[in-house]
């Protein structure tokens, strides 16, 4: 499988998450893998090898039964990823202290929902436990297409007590009828190209996947922050940045049309080339 667009959305969330929200401890993340015959000795050993770098527990750890394709249908999605996820696990009070859902490769990670207008797996699961979702029918279980803004979004607070706190609100109205949602999980996803391989308790998988774990386990605090946009986007990006504590030492900025390479010591990029 070759999931570009996941690994790229993997790579930005890692590197966009406050450092309060990275504190998250391992009894708060579940790690969901792909028990299909057809990739899941890969997606298990990726789990697996996941959950031992980061300490998480074994009970944390489990498996959904879906197709090993990237794209599926909306009922793909209810019947085989969020139903058995919320009604095996985090409906239970065992499972309620989870905060944090890490799917693994072999995952899907899209859902085709109308022409021209796929929607995120992982940006669904955060919506799990709001009324109606996942199990409602009509349009109150496509909770993806409502074009909801992220309520955590500039937030400088740890997603615990943001969890919990009054700005964690979206106002729905479906049919005539008027809930307010929450952001119940942050999700994201051990993702990238299939290959090249790396054999890791003798099952192969992508070597990406396990830099993404290693490097993340031997990251030290330090490090640059390369920005790479049109100049009134740097400029933004900068104050941003600057306002959260980051020196302007430790920026590197281009406003060029060339793709930047060749940094030293890079802990996060920020950029776009078409």
């Amino acid at each position: 499988m070759l999931r570009l667009h996941a690994a790229i959305a993997t790579a930005f969330l890692l590197m966009l998450i406050p450092q309060h929200v990275a504190a998250i401890n391992p009894q708060n993340v579940l790690v969901a893998w792909n028990e299909n015959p057809a990739i899941s000795s890969t997606s298990q050993a990726v789990a697996i090898y996941y959950a031992n770098a980061r300490g998480i527990p074994s009970s944390n750890v489990v498996a959904l039964q879906t197709t090993k394709e990237e794209w599926i249908t909306d009922i793909y999605y209810i019947d085989q990823i969020a139903s058995p996820l919320w009604t095996n696990y985090l409906s239970r009070p065992e499972y309620s202290h989870i905060k944090c859902i890490v799917l693994c490769y072999g995952i899907p990670s899209r859902i085709i929902y109308q022409p021209n207008y796929d929607m995120s797996v992982d940006s669904a699961l955060t919506l799990l436990g709001n009324p109606g979702v996942p199990n409602a029918q009509g349009e109150f279980a496509r909770h993806w297409g409502l074009n909801l803004s992220n309520p955590f979004r500039g937030k400088n607070a740890g997603f615990d007590d943001f969890r919990g706190s009054a700005e964690n609100a979206m106002q729905v109205t479906i049919d005539g009828h008027q809930v307010t949602w929450k952001l119940n999980y942050l999700v994201t996803r051990l993702d990238a190209f299939s290959q090249p391989t790396v054999n890791v308790n003798g099952v192969n998988i992508p070597r990406d996947v396990k830099a993404m774990i290693d490097r993340s386990t031997a990251a030290a605090p330090g490090g640059n922050f390369v920005v790479d946009r049109s100049a009134s986007d740097v400029n933004s990006v900068i104050q941003r940045f600057t306002s959260d504590g980051i020196s302007t030492e430790n920026i590197i900025t281009n406003s060029t049309s060339v793709f930047l390479t060749g940094q030293q010591d890079v802990i996060g990029y920020w950029g776009e080339h078409m």
